[in-house]
């Protein structure tokens, strides 16, 4: 079996972008990347508000807009969804 290439999957919340810190219906931006370790490269990268999309659904798409095959995905236990695997 060969190598096989990793790719990271992980989204942040942009801490300055937040918009009624103390409310509980929050406005704020994230961000979520693809990052290749090996080459040391964002291969893509998204931005969203999160009250118009979620991380899970930005990263499924990235993901198939990337057409990566044979490459490893991690990502943290948010993306470990049930239906996940059908987005890929």
């Amino acid at each position: 079996m060969g190598h096989k290439a990793w790719v990271q999957v992980d989204g942040k919340a942009l801490k300055g972008t937040v918009k009624a810190y103390s409310e509980r219906n929050q406005d704020f931006v994230s961000v979520v990347s693809l990052f290749f370790g090996q080459q040391q490269a964002v291969l893509a990268a998204g931005s969203f508000h999160n009250k118009q999309k979620s991380e899970i659904h930005l990263a499924q798409e990235l993901i198939a807009d990337s057409a990566l095959e044979g490459v490893i995905f991690t990502a943290d236990a948010m993306h470990a969804q049930k239906n996940a695997a059908k987005h890929y």
